[in-house]
C-alpha cells in the first residue's frame, strides 16, 4: 500500500500491512516562478472549515496590526464575519491558483489534519514561506527548521505571522528554501520514487 502520511503507515503497520511513503507530487509547470509579492499577502488554500483551522486563522490575523489574508477555497466557514483586511477568493485552481501564488508571500495552513496537503507543495514550489501545523506529512515536506505551530494555537500562529510580516528578508530566505526543497516533490520525482518501489517488490518475489 502507497501511502502519503506517516500516521496511516503506522496504523497500517499495526495491522501487519506492508505500506511505502511516498509524497504528494506538483507539476512546476502549472506555477509561475515569477514572484509578485508585496511583503504583506498571507494566503490560504483549501476547504474553509474547522478541520482546516480557518477559526483558529481568522482570528489569528485579527490580532495582526497589518498585512492581507486571502481565502482560496470553499465551505461552511465562507459565511464567517471577516476581520478587516481578509477577503474571500472562492474556489480557485490552475491559473489562478499560481497568480494567487505568486501573489502571496506566506502559505497559511493550520489544520487540525492532514495527509500530505498539495497546497503546501505548490506553494513551496512558487517560493511562498508556510506557516502550518505538525499534522500529517507536513513536518516531513517542510525543510527543517520551518515555522510549525501548535494545533489550535491563536498567539502562535499570530506571533509567527506577525514576525513574517515583520521581517520581509527573512520571509524571503524561507519561501526561498521551500522552493529548493519543493524540487524533490515534483512529478519526475516522484516516478522516481514510484519505480524504486516497484523494482523493491518485484525484487522480492
Amino acid at each position: 500500500v502507497l501511502m502519503t502520511a506517516p500516521q496511516l503507515a503506522q496504523a497500517l503497520a499495526a495491522l501487519g500491512v506492508a505500506s511505502r511513503r511516498v509524497p504528494t507530487a506538483w507539476d512546476p509547470r502549472e506555477i509561475s516562478g515569477e514572484r509578485r509579492s508585496d511583503g504583506q499577502t498571507l494566503l490560504f488554500v483549501g476547504s474553509l472549515t474547522r478541520q482546516k483551522g480557518v477559526h483558529t486563522l481568522l482570528q489569528a490575523f485579527a490580532k495582526l496590526p497589518r498585512g492581507r489574508l486571502i481565502l482560496a477555497g470553499i465551505g461552511p466557514l465562507a459565511s464567517a464575519t471577516l476581520p478587516p483586511r481578509a477577503e474571500l477568493a472562492g474556489w480557485v485552481e490552475g491559473p489562478q491558483l499560481a497568480a494567487l501564488l505568486a501573489e502571496a508571500d506566506v502559505l497559511v495552513l493550520p489544520s487540525r489534519a492532514e495527509g500530505c496537503p498539495l497546497a503546501v507543495i505548490e506553494a513551496m514550489g512558487a517560493g511562498c514561506a508556510v506557516v502550518a501545523t505538525p499534522v500529517g506529512a507536513i513536518p516531513d515536506v517542510l525543510p527543517p527548521g520551518a515555522p510549525l505551530v501548535p494545533v489550535d494555537d491563536v498567539d502562535a500562529l499570530a506571533d509567527v505571522l506577525g514576525r513574517l510580516l515583520d521581517d520581509e528578508a527573512l520571509c524571503r530566505s524561507i519561501g526561498e528554501a521551500n522552493a529548493r526543497r519543493a524540487t524533490r516533490y515534483t512529478v519526475d520525482a516522484l516516478v522516481g520514487r514510484l519505480d524504486a518501489v516497484y523494482d523493491e517488490i518485484l525484487g522480492a518475489r
